[in-house]
């Protein structure tokens, strides 16, 4: 009887020692609230407090956060040649009650090149938006306008309406250079459909 207790416990030892343990949770860092050029580490990150619905995002080297409230923020690759971003993502609560009005005020003030165009944001969903060349003009602002966004000449915008957490949402990719959009919108687009809404 001894021997087959041994062997019994020996055997449960083994199963248990085969079996992988679970990868722990990644750590999830909040953005600061504040306008000031932040150099963000490699990780994941939460919209900054008050910001709703509440995200998180994986953010890869190179990439920093200039603008962070509750009703937007943003990320970008800073230009190392001039004081703009190569690349920036802007995400905002507009002031329109709805996704829908917001882009339609996108589309009103657009005068530059403009053409409708789609994009998967948030693991795979597909919203709707406009892909604006040029033009001249605030294309948007934030619900208590700390952001805004202007159109102008040689950049590329593409703006996005989603309602996210049944919360009305505009998501913006801009490119400065916009001879240099296919490499950086791409870049930008990893971290749009990787956006999660976590409340």
């Amino acid at each position: 009887m001894r021997r087959l207790w041994v062997v019994l416990v020996v055997a449960v030892l083994a199963g248990c020692a085969g079996r992988p343990e679970p990868a722990p949770a990644p750590s999830v860092a909040q953005l600061p609230a504040g306008k000031s050029d932040l150099t963000l580490e490699p990780g994941f990150y939460r919209s900054p407090q008050g910001f709703t619905p509440v995200l998180t995002f994986p953010v890869p080297p190179g990439w920093r956060s200039s603008h962070r409230g509750p009703d937007g923020f943003d990320l970008s690759q800073p230009d190392p040649s001039r004081d703009v971003p190569l690349v920036a993502i802007v995400v905002v609560t507009p002031g329109a009650p709805s996704a829908d009005a917001a882009l339609a005020d996108v589309r009103s003030r657009a005068n530059g090149q403009v053409q409708p165009v789609e994009a998967a944001i948030a693991g795979g969903s597909i919203v709707s938006g406009y892909d604006i060349q040029g033009g001249t003009g605030t294309l948007f602002t934030s619900a208590q306008s700390s952001i805004s966004i202007d159109a102008a000449a040689g950049q590329r915008i593409q703006v996005f309406g989603a309602n996210l957490g049944g919360k009305p949402i505009l998501l913006a990719v801009l490119v400065t250079d916009a001879t240099r959009w296919d490499e950086l919108r791409t870049q930008a687009g990893v971290l749009l459909t990787n956006i999660q809404v976590t409340s």
